[in-house]
This record gives structure tokens, C-alpha cells and sequence, in this order.
């Protein structure tokens, strides 16, 4: 009840509060998929079961303007699954997307400050961070540089028993004409995993005409662990990813992607693999192995370790995919690799198939706003299944609503 009271309180707000400018915007979706499961998020190997799920999502977004230096962002998210027994039940299925202020001091005006719950994208293709943190950025107004910093905490020790999650992060970014370059350098401390990262990379983008775009990132990551005997050891990686994209024409253009990076071990017995804080994401456009455009939820490359049939391995990857769009239609298609380390087994490096992709798939607007998606996907696996090379499929629609 108390719920109910605080949303008709806030969404009265507007006749309530005079000198205040609202605007609202948001999406309404409801989503169908029918999957073969080949590995769970840990990378185990499970039975190729079919399942079949429907789900919806609801995101609303109210923005209160107080003046140029001052405003306000809150937004709800609503989401289940259809079926679920505790899908009506508010506590578990709504909650605070994002909650924050943006405001210029009057003494410092060439500083901008958003605090609160926000959205956070680092600029490596959504590899290091790509979701909500409660933390505060300050934003300059310079010319020559387009800087951000950033403190982020997920919890704190005097909060969560005694343990601490925060990230901080620092962008700067130029354009030079035609070509944008960026760079960004993110430190992680959780105590609870004893784990300290640093990431630091940069990216480019150039467009060469109005057809003809081509860009390239590489971000490096170094974790410093430390074990129960106080030993420190570390392990590092990298992440490269290169596109080349064409537009032939109104309704045809094509898409080049290139990722990869590491898994091995060096002389010294330190892992050789990138990992990310919350890496959820997909710049190939691949819908089965790493969830795109309709299902998005739950990629298989969240960890850059997973434990199969019992032994322990180290995970790098190579990636080459391609899309192609023409008029409402699409076509992805990719080819995965892995470079692992195998253990205990026999402590060896090795390189494997991972599989083939093929996504054909549908964009169409029904109406102003309203957009329906469905994608038929084709996981073909490769070596790295010893034991059941069945083919994966996922057909899945998406109707979606934007305001």
C-alpha cells in the first residue's frame, strides 16, 4: 500500500510542483524464446535440453528539470518471467533503475556532478562495465578534452559485513575531424574476492567517407590476488576488438568485427586472461552464444574461467563475425575459437573450435514507436565438444514499444 501511495504521490508531481518541468520516457516489452541449452553461465557442460520461456519488461523514466543547472532522473524497471508463481510479487520483480542528480554548482560552473544510481559504459565495448552502480561523476566543461571521472561503490564495509566492492574510472576523449580517439582507465578493489584490477586502453574510430567506417579498441587488465598465505601473485590480459562497417546504400550496409583475447599461462604459472567487472557484452551482433539484439539476458562469456567435467580451464577467444542488414531484414554470422589452459589434466595451452553461428533474423516497425524483432539462430559446435556436437538452435521474437 505504501508502494501504491509513493507512485500516485510522485506521479501527481507535476500539478503538485509549478516551476518544475517534466518529461518522461521509457519502453514496454514483451519477449518469446524457445533455446537448446548446451552450457549454463558457469561454462558447465549440461544436457542439450530445450526450453521454452516467455518474459516482459517495463522501464519508465521521469526526468524533473529545476532549472539549467539542476535535474532530477528516476527510473523504475519492472520485469518477469510469464508463469513464474512470484511473478506478482512487487518486492522481487520491481525496483529502482536509476535514481540520480545532475547539477552545476553556481560557484564552479565549469564542473558538472551526477550522484546517485546510474548507468556506467566503459568505452571498450561494454568489456570491463556495462550496467547501474550507485557512485558519483564529475563531468568538466573543457574545450580542448571531453574528460569524466567516476567512484563507484556496490557495497561497503560498513554495510555488508565487513566487505567492499567500488570501482573508479577516468574517460577523456578527443575528435580530430573525421577521427575520434579515447581513452580510459578503470581500478576495481573488492575485498571479498581479495582482487585488485587495473584497466587502461584506448579506442579509435574514423570514418573515411559517409559510407565507410572502421574503428579499434584494445583495453589491458591487470588483477593483483591475494591468497590466504598473503603471497601476492597476479595474472594479466588484453582485449583487441577491430570493425570495418560499409553502407552500400539506403537499405543495405555490412559489418566486419575481429575480437580477440587470451588464454594460456606463462613460465612464471600466472593466468594469461582478460576479465571484466561485469562484462555483458556483444559487439558482434551474434545472438545464440552472446546474446543480442532480442535475448539479452545471461551471456555465456561473463568469466574468463569455468570448470567442465571436472577440470578447471582458462578462457581466451577469438571471434569473427559479420552482419549484414538489408531493408528489415539481418544476417550474422560467426566463428569462435577458444585459446584455453587445461588443468590438472596435463597443464597445456591449446586452441579449440568453439563453433559456428548463424543468425537470419527480422526488424520491422508495426507501428510509430512499436517495433518487432525475431531472430533464428543456429549454434553449429565445433572440437571443443567432445562429447555431443549437436546443433543449437534459439527462435525468438520481440515486441517492443518506445516513449
Amino acid at each position: 500500500m505504501k508502494k501504491i501511495a509513493f507512485m500516485l504521490f510522485f506521479l501527481c508531481l507535476p500539478v503538485l510542483m509549478f516551476g518544475v518541468d517534466f518529461s518522461y520516457h521509457g519502453m514496454v516489452r514483451a519477449r518469446t524464446t524457445q533455446q537448446t541449452v548446451i552450457l549454463d553461465n558457469n561454462m558447465d557442460e549440461v544436457p542439450h535440453d530445450i526450453i521454452t520461456y516467455s518474459d516482459y519488461m517495463m522501464r519508465f523514466f521521469t526526468e524533473a528539470t529545476f532549472s539549467d543547472a539542476l535535474n532530477l532522473v528516476w527510473g523504475v524497471e519492472v520485469k518477469g518471467i510469464w508463469g513464474n508463481e512470484e511473478q506478482n510479487r512487487d518486492e522481487i520483480n520491481v525496483k529502482t533503475k536509476h535514481l540520480y542528480l545532475d547539477f552545476t554548482p553556481d560557484l564552479v560552473q565549469m564542473l558538472n556532478f551526477r550522484v546517485g544510481l546510474q548507468p556506467y559504459k566503459d568505452i571498450y565495448q561494454g568489456a570491463i562495465f556495462d550496467e547501474d552502480a550507485v557512485g558519483l561523476t564529475i563531468t568538466p566543461e573543457l574545450e580542448f578534452i571531453d574528460l569524466k571521472a567516476g567512484y563507484f561503490v556496490f557495497h561497503d564495509e560498513e554495510a555488508y559485513n565487513g566487505e567492499s566492492r567500488r570501482f573508479f574510472t577516468l574517460d577523456a576523449g578527443k575528435t580530430f575531424g573525421d577521427l575520434t580517439a579515447r581513452t580510459a582507465v578503470l581500478f576495481n578493489k573488492d575485498t571479498d574476492q581479495e582482487l585488485s584490477s587495473l584497466y587502461y586502453g584506448l579506442t579509435a574510430d574514423y570514418a573515411i567517407n559517409d559510407q565507410l567506417k572502421v574503428g579499434a579498441l584494445y583495453v589491458y587488465n591487470d588483477n593483483t590476488w591475494l591468497p590466504a598465505d598473503e603471497d601476492d601473485y597476479n595474472d594479466h590480459g588484453s582485449f583487441i576488438y577491430g570493425y570495418a562497417s560499409y553502407a552500400f546504400n539506403d537499405k543495405l550496409n555490412m559489418k566486419l568485427h575481429y575480437g580477440t583475447s587470451p588464454g594460456k599461462t606463462n613460465d612464471n604459472g600466472d593466468y594469461i586472461s582478460f576479465m571484466g567487472i561485469a562484462p555483458y557484452f556483444n559487439p558482434y551482433g551474434l545472438e545464440y552464444l552472446f546474446k543480442g539484439p532480442v535475448m539479452d539476458d545471461n551471456p555465456v562469456f561473463v568469466s574468463p574461467g569455468y570448470d567442465l567435467d571436472g577440470e578447471w580451464y582458462i578462457m581466451g577467444q577469438q571471434v569473427i563475425a559479420a552482419n549484414i542488414i538489408y531493408d528489415m531484414f539481418y544476417l550474422n554470422a560467426g566463428y569462435v575459437t577458444f585459446a584455453s589452459y587445461d588443468w590438472p589434466s596435463d597443464y597445456r595451452n591449446y586452441t579449440k573450435s568453439f563453433g559456428t553461428e548463424l543468425d537470419l533474423g527480422v526488424k520491422l516497425d508495426v507501428a510509430e514507436g512499436l517495433e518487432l524483432c525475431a531472430v533464428y539462430a543456429m549454434f553449429m559446435p565445433g572440437d571443443f565438444f567432445e562429447l555431443d556436437d549437436d546443433t543449437a538452435h534459439e527462435i525468438s521474437a520481440k515486441l517492443q514499444y518506445n516513449f
